[in-house]
């Protein structure tokens, strides 16, 4: 047994904490991510109005790869290694771009996320164009980052304006999705979630859960939630950041969309904006955080938008959590980290660790 395979067993062997300090910093175990977890997933990388013209490009780099996403023609995108010229798998989904480095043939996107069409027309993602594009280069290792991202136990004590913009029983009961929060806060919560299930399909709008995905991306799905009473759109006065509503929508039902893809590739969308978050691992303690933020492509900035205000929300929240996760990573390496175990609002860590231990013994 290698120190890999002993690593992995003994994390396995106690699921219910934190994965030990050689998973967080050590380059052998990141090269082995790249090749086994991350080349194997379909990596959101930009939105197709970002190239609306033929011979248009952009680069994406990931690791140490740099890949040219180029539009060959009014309805042919490619991607190319930027050294031989190369092929990549690239498909395209709903407007979204996704690339996989896979030296297999991966799974078709229909055949993961076909479920998510329903959710994708009503936002119109497809009908989409971008409005705003921010970078935060954060130094840390990209599971620190994801898991940051994905469990709100956090979120209260060091996202003032998150906590403002979003109800406070959902924090605690469904921080993190369904099942993250304690019992009683779920039960309590539950009515009221379900009262603007009612509301919303009144306006003729979908709601629900929608599963996807495989055994490579892990437990993922597209579903809607609530922002909180008397808010409809994720700003810190509850009003519109644009006038134009998204794709299908008849009016504000102050919802929230999220399309979990992987734990790398994650849209989150109200009704009048929606915002595409990459996480890209550039080193082992180095991760890409970029955020594209969508408005329907009808939308006149200056009119109908400015981009400041659709952007002000995740753009604070995200600079609180770069902070939160440096700061994570610099406690990680010091010489008595240990391991340490997961609150009840931190579920989804569990899941994670799971589907990451798993994924790393695939040779």
């Amino acid at each position: 047994m290698n120190n890999l395979e002993k690593l992995v067993a003994s994390a396995q062997q106690n699921p219910g904490v934190t994965l030990e300090q050689d998973f967080y910093c050590t380059p052998e175990i990141y090269e082995l991510e790249l090749t086994r977890i991350i080349s194997r997933l379909w990596m959101m990388v930009g939105h197709v109005s970002r190239i609306p013209e033929p011979g248009q490009y952009f680069l994406y780099e990931i690791g140490q790869e740099s890949i040219i996403i180029i539009r060959e023609s009014e309805t042919v995108i490619n991607a190319y290694h930027n050294v031989y010229r190369d092929p990549c798998h690239i498909q395209v989904f709903e407007g979204l771009i996704f690339i996989n480095l896979s030296e297999d043939e991966p799974p078709d996107l229909e055949t993961l996320y076909g479920s998510y069409h329903d959710f994708a027309e009503q936002q119109g993602l497809a009908r989409a164009k971008i409005a705003n594009m921010k970078s935060y280069p954060t130094r840390a290792n990209w599971k620190l980052v994801i898991e940051n991202f994905f469990e709100c136990y956090h979120c209260a004590p060091s996202h003032p304006e998150y906590s403002a913009v979003h109800d406070r029983l959902k924090i605690l009961a469904r921080g993190a999705g369904k099942g993250t929060g304690p019992e009683a806060a779920e039960r309590e919560f539950t009515p009221v979630f379900e009262q603007w299930e009612t509301e919303s399909r009144a306006m003729g709008h979908l709601t629900g859960v929608y599963p996807g995905g495989n055994e490579e991306t892990g437990d993922v799905r597209a579903s809607r939630t609530f922002i909180q009473k008397g808010f409809q759109s994720e700003t810190m006065d509850g009003k519109p950041a644009c006038k134009v509503l998204m794709g299908n929508y008849r009016g504000f039902d102050g919802g929230v969309t999220v399309f979990v893809f992987n734990p790398m590739s994650i849209v989150q969308a109200t009704n009048d904006f929606a915002v595409m978050t990459q996480f890209t691992p550039r080193g082992v303690l180095d991760t890409d955080i970029t955020f594209t933020w969508l408005v329907d492509e009808k939308a006149q900035e200056g009119v109908d938008y400015d981009p400041e205000d659709i952007t002000f929300f995740w753009d604070v929240t995200t600079r609180q959590d770069k902070t939160i996760t440096e700061n994570n990573q610099a406690g990680v390496l010091s010489g008595v980290y240990r391991p340490g175990p997961y609150s009840i609002q931190e579920a989804n860590l569990s899941r994670l660790k799971t589907w990451y231990l798993q994924r790393i013994s695939v040779n």
